[in-house]
This record gives structure tokens, C-alpha cells and sequence, in this order.
């Protein structure tokens, strides 16, 4: 199989990579032209969407080739992303943005998702292909080190199942000679691609058979089409010497395995490179701050019965999102070129919010939310109050002013219906005790509850502590769940692997009220020359169970990691991850959380929350939230502004306890954490509650979006639970379809009026769509915006 993969950024930025990508498409057209057995692979629409513009002459040309399946394209994604850091619903907009470009463009659906060189796969993945049209998973690392199958059928989380191959030796492998190489053939052992070549990688491969057929790689990064491939292939077949070869695409490939055959695999696939998990990690913020925002405007835009289409602001979202962007392992042009669009994007989102406004209406607090929440909101430079209804609005002048008290002074106490805790003169919390069975959850060793600590880091953008990874080794495509202890130890007993604990320098008591208090710790963490200085402030609230931190660090040198410590009581607990559209038990080792990471036993549990940092992992009773990592790849490319010297950081987390086993309180806690309500005008009437409501906790909504002049709903499953489920619906909504996961009915419209019943699965995800009354002017409508933006 030829292909090839494009890298939108890595160690060039997009501008200089593009005119390659676009030059390799162009030669694999020339290709396909003049040789009938020829195929080739190319991976992600945002590349052929750039080609389509730029060389329209060459259009039927590519939709020939695509038609007739001699140009393979998997995964078929806007983007290849990371499967791991995106939201859910991000990875379901991405098939959707490249799904529907392919159809109307080239008239091709693909089935095959092909992720060559992405770094974990969570086990929400086999529902969300089914669900968007793909019968077939192809990955290359992060393969299960008791898996090691080159096919096998991956059933994932809540039951559904993707015929999976593992492409054990990557995908490139083979490599065919030039022209003047392929004349002389019978008098040259080629390497990459002689006989002995193929035997030598047949038997690499075999071990993780047995297989009826077996996928070679022809390609690698950037790597241009090799026209000679066809002949050579004629004649090692001519041989006899070997197995029949044939050119095949993904598709052909997969199509022949005999999969009943096949063993089931349950579980997911994670995790490995962990450094990636926080380098710039600007670039994850900023991401997610994008899609939160996005999400609660689109979600905004349907409540104000303004369903508009914001497609052309996702896909700000979606590039950011590719594997090497978002996971921060890019070069400096690369790396500015990256915030630099999703600060864009953001402003896009606040240019968009006073569009929605209603004309002499008054000003509102939104919730985007689908459930009700307190909300604390900074306004004109007071704290304010107010609970606000699940998506509805509450009028801004009737929240409460939260008046201050006098100055206190550490240390303190404080206590609400949820928790009591005791604060120090350091500022650190003490002691926090649950108020669920008056259970201590503090343990003061090895460091205080909440306090950040630094390690010597000299790892590179992938992985911590070591560099380079040998990127093509066997070693490189599994999982690496090595434990990550607050304190490391080399063995030997000769090399620093500890932990620098925190200096304070001054601790009191920021802000006091009858709701609220705001304690102020400013310190440094100090290594010789190695001195970063932070202030983190922590908010404990009378109304909500949750206390806030917000860590501030002004960065400076090189090769380090910062970590916030949250050392409890609970021995041998459970730890569990948030992952897209669901929740995973997981190891000690570090991982990916979307929202929050959880560690409870059968009495209480402690839930950390993170908004947009994603690198989570608990050992030996400590919670660890890896906040910065000082690394870079200078030795690949121009990465110093990696190390983000001086460059200010701020980081919001926070710690909740609750009662074993209520994870749905987690996931609202999550929910409502990261996403900040926003201000708008509305009319009198819309003040309270708005209609899309659910009436089981543990079912959430995902999207509420304005879709091709119809209204979208995606709701899931959080907990593992399944349920019955009744979904009020406004009086504007006559009709709705079931949909699939790229938000196409798959039903017939039926009529509804005031709600719809549905049964839910275990970590279930299901799609609706909605039709107005005047769906005609929706749909007119919705496309002049389209056509307006665009």
C-alpha cells in the first residue's frame, strides 16, 4: 500500500509544509493517470480541500480516482488528531468537517480510519466510528503489550465493537527504487524492496499473525510516490520465490481478512509518550478554552432561537487539534502559529455572542449548561451571585453582590454542607475532612495538600526525563505505563530524581465573605539557578463543593516540570480518568483526563478537576496534576520558545470530595467548572429555565447546535448505567429523526410535541435532529450566514 503522511505541522510550520503535501498529491495524480495497477493513500481532507482550490484543473482527475477507489483517503478527518486530548464532540466535528467535504466534493464516504501516528486510543473510539460510518480502525502506537495482534475486533466501552489492524511495523517499511534503479532490478539487491527485503519484513510481521493477507507499507512522512512500484512488484511476482503481491489500498486490504475468525479485544490503548501530554501546554488551553466557548455559542445561538451554523470557526478548532499541534511537539513557527489561531478563533466566538443579542433587551447571564448551577462571576470589579436555571438565563441585576468582611488572618477554618478544612499560616490546606462520614482526607507526607513541586526534566517534547525516542522501533509503537511517584529513584542512588518542594514566602487571606473565601500563597521553587516564582489562590465557597486554585508561574530555564501535589488518605483506591463520553479505570501510570481524575474507595472519593490540563495520575495515595513541562527538540528543529522562558502560565484546578460511587455530581462538577456562563440581551420572557431539558443525572448533553437549517442534539451516557430518558423540547420543534454521530437522520421525521422518550445504554451516545415550524426560513437562513462568513 503506497501512501504517504502529512504532517500539517511539525518541524516546519503549515506554510512551509503545504507546497510538499500539494506537490505529492499532484505526482500521485500524474501517477494514477498513466498506470492502471497503481494506488495511493492520502490521509486528511485539509490537505485535498487546499489542492481542490488551488488547481481546479486538476478536479476531475481526483474525483475519478476517488471514485473509483484507486485513491484511497483514511481517515478521511479534517485533521488527523490526537485521539486522546480533543474533546468527544471534537472528534466526532472532525469526521463530520471531513466526511461532508469528501461527499460533496469527491463523492466518497470513507470506511477506513487510518490513524498512522497518533499516541493513544481510548475506549469511547469503536462507538464513535460506528457511528459515523467507519468499519474499520487502523492504528500504528500504543498497541496493548498483551494485545499484539495484527487484526483483532476492538469492542470498546459501551459495547460497540471496529474491526481493528495494527500495523506492527508502522507505515512505511518499503521503499521502491528510482528509475534508473528499477532498469537494472535483476542485477541489484535493492534494500527496501529486493526479496530479501520482503521475506525480512514478512517475518517481522508474522509473529503477530496469523493473517490470510498481509499490509506492507510503501511511504513514510512526506515521502513522494514511487512510480516504479508496479513493475517491481510484477517482477518479484515473477519469481515465484514469494507469497502473490498486489497493489491495494486500505480498504482492499481490510475487506479480505477473514474477521469471524478474529479474537475480541476489550479495553483501550493508553498511554505512551507522556511528555506530550503537557509540552506547550498553551497550545491545550487554548484549545480547549476554544472549544468550550464554541460549543456554549452554538448551544447560546438555539436557546435565543438562533440556530446559526458556526462550521467556519471549528475548523480553526480542528487544524489546532492535529496530533503534533495539540500535543505540543512542533517547531517555534509552528508553535506561535498555533496560538496565534485559536486566540483568532476566540475572538471569532466573542464577535459572534452580540449577534445573538435581542434588540432593547436586557442583560442576561447565560447557562449553556444542561442542568442548573451557582454560578460566582467577576463583574464591573465586584463579585456577584446567582443561581442560574439549566439552560436559561437569570437577569444580571437581580444577582447578589457578595459584600466583603473584614480582613482575616491565617490560619483559618471553614466549612459548608459539603466538606470542613483548616488552613495554615502557609496557606496550604491542612486538613480537609468530607462531610460524607467524616472521613479525613489529608495526608501531609510527602509534601502539603495542594502544593507544587519541580523535577529535573531532561526529556524532549514526547517523553519525560529522557530523550530521543527512537521513533521507529517496536519499542516505540506500545504502551509505557512505568509508574510516575512524586519522588523518582535511579537505583544507583547518583542521580537528583526528587522532588523540590515548594518555598512560601507569604500566605494570607486575599478576599472574605459571608460565600466566599480567597486565600493568596505566593512562593518560588528553586533548584541552583533554576527559580520559578508563582502565586496560587484558592477559593472555597459556601454553596459549592468544589475549591478552586488558580496557579500563576512566571517560567524560567530549562529542562523541568512542575507538578501540583494532592497527598490523601486513601489507600488502594480506584482511580478513574474522564474520557471522552465516559469514565476509565486506569493504572498508576500518567494519562489523559478530559475534565477531571478521580481516587476513591467504597466509603469517599476526591475528584481533581483541570481546565485544559490534561495530564493526570495518582501514586501512592498522591494525586498529581502535571502542570508545566520545560522541554524541547533542539536537537530536530528551532524549538527553543518551548521552554516558554518568561513567558507568564496560569493553571485552573480543582479539588472535590464526594459520596463513593456519585460520579454523576463529577461530571456536572467538570461540566460546570470549565465552562465560564456568559453575558447576553434577551427578552423578559426567556428569563428562567429554556426547554431541552433531561430528568436522569447521569444523561448529558454534548452538542445542541443550529445543522443545515435544523436543529442537532447529541446527549450521552456518562456513568455506565443505563436508563430511560425524557427530553423536553421547545413548542418551535415539530418533528425529529434519529441521526448518526456526522448528524444525518437515519429515521424517518416524526412528530413530537413537548418531548421525546428514549432508552440509553451504558456509556451510550445517540443523535437527534429537530425540525422548526418555518424550516424553510431556518434553512435560508442559516445558509446566508454560511455563505456570509464564508
Amino acid at each position: 500500500m503506497s501512501s504517504f503522511h502529512y504532517d500539517v505541522v511539525y518541524l516546519k510550520s503549515y506554510d512551509e509544509y503545504l507546497p510538499v503535501g500539494l506537490k505529492i498529491i499532484d505526482e500521485a495524480i500524474d501517477i494514477l493517470d498513466n498506470d492502471a495497477e497503481h494506488k495511493f493513500l492520502v490521509e486528511q481532507v485539509i490537505l485535498l480541500e487546499k489542492y481542490w482550490e488551488l488547481f481546479p484543473d486538476r478536479r476531475d482527475s481526483l474525483v475519478r480516482h476517488a471514485q473509483s477507489g484507486r485513491l484511497a483517503i483514511a481517515p478521511g478527518m479534517f485533521v488527523m488528531p490526537d485521539m486522546n486530548l480533543p474533546s468527544g464532540e471534537s472528534l466526532f466535528m472532525q469526521i463530520k468537517a471531513g466526511k461532508d467535504w469528501l461527499r460533496e466534493n469527491l463523492g466518497v464516504d470513507p470506511e477506513v480510519c487510518w490513524i498512522a501516528d497518533c499516541w493513544g486510543h481510548h475506549s469511547q473510539i469503536p462507538q464513535i466510528l460506528s457511528m459515523t460510518g467507519y468499519k474499520y480502525y487502523v492504528f500504528w502506537r500504543s498497541a496493548r503489550r498483551d494485545v499484539l495482534k495484527n487484526d483483532f475486533i476492538w469492542e470498546g466501552l459501551d459495547g460497540s465493537s471496529v474491526r481493528t489492524h495494527w500495523l506492527a511495523r508502522g507505515y512505511s517499511g518499503v521503499v521502491f527504487p528510482g528509475k534508473v534503479e528499477a532498469a537494472n532490478v535483476k542485477d541489484l539487491a535493492l534494500d527496501g524492496s529486493s526479496e530479501q527485503a520482503f521475506c525480512k519484513l514478512l517475518g517481522s510481521i508474522e509473529p503477530f499473525g496469523p493473517s490470510e493477507a498481509v499490509l506492507l507499507c510503501n511511504g513514510g512522512d512526506l515521502m513522494h510516490p514511487q512510480a516504479t512500484g508496479t513493475d517491481l512488484i510484477r517482477n518479484l511476482n515473477s519469481t515465484g520465490n514469494l507469497p502473490p503481491i498486489c497493489m491495494s489500498t486500505p480498504q482492499e486490504f481490510l475487506d479480505s481478512v477473514d474477521w469471524d475468525s478474529k479474537p475480541v479485544v476489550l479495553g483501550e490503548f493508553n498511554s505512551m509518550l507522556q511528555g506530550s501530554f503537557t509540552s506547550n501546554i498553551r497550545v491545550k488551553q487554548l484549545n480547549r478554552r476554544l472549544t468550550s466557548a464554541l460549543t456554549s455559542l452554538e448551544t447560546l445561538s438555539v436557546l435565543l432561537n438562533n440556530p446559526y451554523d458556526y462550521t467556519y470557526i471549528w475548523r480553526i478548532a480542528l487544524k489546532g487539534q492535529f496530533h503534533d499541534t495539540i500535543c505540543g511537539t512542533i517547531c517555534d513557527k509552528g508553535l506561535m502559529d498555533s496560538l496565534d489561531e485559536s486566540e483568532n478563533g476566540l475572538a471569532k466566538v466573542s464577535e459572534a455572542m452580540p449577534k445573538l443579542d435581542i434588540p432593547n433587551g436586557i442583560t442576561a447571564i447565560a447557562n449553556t449548561l444542561s442542568f442548573p448551577r451557582t454560578a460566582f462571576i467577576q463583574h464591573d470589579g465586584n463579585w456577584l451571585q446567582t443561581k442560574l436555571p439549566a439552560f436559561g438565563f437569570a437577569e444580571l441585576a437581580d444577582a447578589a453582590e457578595i459584600r466583603p468582611l473584614p480582613d482575616g488572618s491565617l490560619p483559618y477554618s471553614f466549612e459548608n454542607a459539603f466538606y470542613r478544612v483548616k488552613i495554615g499560616m502557609d496557606g496550604y490546606i491542612s486538613s480537609l475532612v468530607s462531610r460524607n462520614g467524616d472521613i479525613e482526607l489529608v495526608n501531609a507526607d510527602p509534601c502539603s495538600f495542594g502544593s507544587l513541586g519541580m523535577q529535573i526534566d531532561n526529556g524532549d517534547l514526547w517523553m519525560n526525563f529522557d530523550s530521543p525516542v527512537a521513533g521507529g522501533s517496536l519499542e516505540s509503537s506500545l504502551e509505557q505505563n512505568h509508574p510516575d511517584p512524586y519522588n523518582r529513584y535511579d537505583g544507583k542512588g547518583l542521580v537528583n530524581t526528587g522532588t523540590f518542594n515548594a518555598d512560601i514566602s507569604g500566605a494570607e487571606i486575599a478576599f472574605r465573605s459571608e460565600e466566599m473565601l480567597v486565600v493568596e500563597q505566593m512562593g518560588s521553587l528553586i533548584f541552583w539557578r533554576l527559580n520559578v516564582q508563582f502565586i496560587t489562590r484558592i477559593t472555597f465557597y459556601k454553596s459549592l463543593p468544589r475549591i478552586e486554585f488558580e496557579t500563576t508561574i512566571h517560567p524560567s530555564g530549562k529542562h523541568y516540570r512542575i507538578r501540583a501535589a494532592f497527598p490523601t488518605l486513601i489507600i488502594g483506591g480506584v482511580i478513574r480518568h474522564e474520557i471522552p463520553f465516559g469514565i476509565q479505570e486506569r493504572c498508576s501510570g500518567e494519562h489523559v483526563a478530559q475534565n477531571w481524575m478521580d481516587y476513591g474507595d467504597d466509603r469517599v472519593g476526591v475528584a481533581l478537576l483541570n481546565d485544559g490540563i490534561p495530564s493526570n495520575n495518582v501514586d501512592q495515595g498522591i494525586m498529581l496534576l502535571t502542570l508545566f513541562r520545560a522541554a524541547a527538540m533542539e536537537y530536530k528543529t528551532e524549538s527553543a520558545l518551548s521552554f516558554a522562558e518568561g513567558v507568564p502560565h496560569t493553571f485552573r484546578y480543582a479539588v472535590m470530595p464526594h459520596r463513593a460511587g456519585c460520579f454523576s455530581e463529577v461530571i456536572r462538577a467538570g461540566h460546570d467548572f470549565v465552562n465560564r456562563p456568559s453575558f447576553c440581551r434577551v427578552a423578559s420572557a426567556m428569563i428562567g429555565p429554556s426547554e431541552w431539558a433531561l430528568d436522569k443525572e447521569n444523561v448529558f448533553i454534548s452538542a445542541l447546535r443550529g445543522s443545515d437549517g435544523k436543529i442537532f442534539l447529541r446527549i450521552y451516557e456518562g456513568t455506565g448505567t443505563s436508563t430511560a430518558v425524557s427530553i423536553a423540547i421547545p413548542k418551535t420543534v415539530t418533528a425529529y429523526a434519529e441521526a448518526d454521530g456526522i448528524e444525518r437522520a437515519v429515521s424517518a421525521f416524526r412528530p413530537c410535541s413537548g418531548r421525546i422518550e428514549c432508552e440509553m445504554g451504558a456509556f451510550e451516545i445517540k443523535g437527534f435532529l429537530f425540525l422548526l415550524k418555518d424550516d424553510a426560513n431556518s434553512l435560508s437562513a442559516t445558509a446566508q450566514l454560511s455563505n456570509k462568513e464564508k
